[in-house]
């Protein structure tokens, strides 16, 4: 009995053991399961150096660089050591000579640096990351960084706002403006019509006038040349008669003679009537041609106008005819822009042509001037500008980075559009991720 008793406590102590053991290893594993999960997805999401985008390259147990030269195991990404020819295994190390490190700049905007500035003891990234393998190198500036850079963008943003409602009313008011002139050259076109009739009748009623005045003019003429002959015979009949007398002796003056002077012929009254009727038809032809030419000098604008590119939508047309100047800081310049017609420098002593307008590039951000002057030694002047989106129209810059070749940065609201809207609302809502 003693010895049963004893033996069912044995097996009562055995499987305690047992049990505990169990549960020991159990614990264990399950440690061991936990730290494995939290050691790989740390992994996951924090690798040093590489943007969100590219962590899934970087998960499995093998990594391939990313040009395909090497596979590597997982421990030899980031371990100092430049494996990679592109610098793809060091991506939070300065190890490689060419490799790119992301900073992740958390409430900010993330960004590259060159992997070669990782570790040099200067702070480039605003989450300090570039620096993390030295104890309170860098303090983290990124909630500052966004905070200046948030109000920079809501007003950059607001004048978006605005300069894409003037955009709108510029093309509208191009759609009013082309509907107006295409009014303006019907009415035109009619009144040519009218006027070409009118300039056959008076040309005939000038020239019908003229011939008139012509032809009295030449028969009083001939009417005078006949006549003359008979006075000078007349002349010579008096003088042969007369008795020969002294000539020292005064002769009597003869009033009557002398008084009497011929008219010109172009006193005669018939001759002023057809000059009149000659002269009144030519200024009436005159001032008929002369507004004919300006009818087709208006013609010639509306079809310059018709051919002018105001961009995809017409919302450049509210630059069309205006002029905007940009002053050197040392006053020895002033740039004269006119969009869509030319660009001027314009000095102490004289003003030189840049270029006439040529052409839009394809989405419309650069107009291209050229033939301008030409330069001592050099090209022809010529000057691109570059036009930005902004609430007023404003000139921000020129340089001249080649001889003879300029670049101009242009603001104006008509360079603002639904993308460039996104554009600035995407890059602001990205502040905080």
């Amino acid at each position: 009995s003693t010895l049963s008793s004893s033996s069912a406590a044995s097996d009562v102590y055995k499987r305690q053991v047992s049990t505990q053991s169990t549960g020991a290893v159990m614990k264990q594993l399950i440690y061991i399961l936990v730290v494995f999960h939290l050691f790989t997805s740390a992994f996951a999401t924090t690798i040093l150096g590489v943007p969100p985008e590219n962590l899934a390259l970087y998960r499995n147990t093998q990594f391939t660089c990313f040009d395909g030269t090497k596979t590597l195991s997982q421990s030899k990404i980031n371990d100092d050591y430049c494996d990679c020819k592109d610098g793809s295994d060091e991506p939070g190390t300065s190890a490689c000579v060419d490799g790119q490190f992301w900073c992740i700049n958390k409430g900010y905007i993330g960004n590259y640096i060159p992997s070669s500035w990782v570790g040099d003891g200067i702070c480039d990234c605003c989450d300090g990351s570039d620096e993390s393998m030295i104890q309170n190198t860098c303090s983290n500036t990124c909630e500052a960084k966004a905070f200046e850079s948030t109000k920079e963008l809501r007003e950059e943003l607001n004048n978006c706002l605005e300069g894409i409602v003037k955009k709108k009313e510029s093309s509208d008011a191009l759609v009013s403006e082309r509907v107006s002139k295409e009014a303006e050259l019907k009415e035109i076109e009619d009144e040519l019509a009218i006027l070409a009739k009118t300039k056959e009748d008076l040309e005939q009623i000038k020239d019908h006038a003229s011939k008139e005045y012509e032809e009295l003019l030449n028969q009083l003429n001939e009417q005078r040349a006949l006549e003359e002959p008979v006075e000078e015979n007349i002349e010579e009949v008096q003088s042969d008669s007369e008795i020969v007398e002294d000539e020292t002796r005064p002769r009597p003056f003869n009033t009557e003679s002398h008084a009497e002077t011929k008219p010109s012929i172009e006193e005669h009254p018939d001759l002023v009537t057809k000059r009149e009727a000659k002269e009144k038809a030519e200024s009436e032809y005159q001032t008929l041609r002369t507004r004919i030419d300006s009818l087709e000098e208006r013609i010639r604008s509306i079809e310059k106008f018709r051919s002018m590119d105001f961009g995809s939508d017409g919302s450049f047309y509210g630059l069309y005819d205006q002029t905007f100047e940009f002053k050197t800081k040392n006053g020895e310049y002033t740039y004269i822009l006119k969009p869509l017609v030319s660009v001027e420098q314009k000095g102490s002593y004289e003003s030189v042509l840049l270029g006439n307008f040529d052409k839009w590039n394809d989405d419309y951000a650069i107009m291209f001037y050229t033939n301008g002057k030409r330069c001592w030694g050099g090209p022809d002047r010529s000057c691109k500008v570059h036009v930005l989106c902004g609430k007023e129209n404003e000139i921000l810059d020129v340089q001249e980075p080649s001889k003879c070749e300029y670049v101009m940065k242009f603001k104006t609201p008509t360079a603002c559009d639904e993308k460039h809207l996104q554009e600035l609302q995407h890059k602001l809502d990205s502040y905080g991720k």
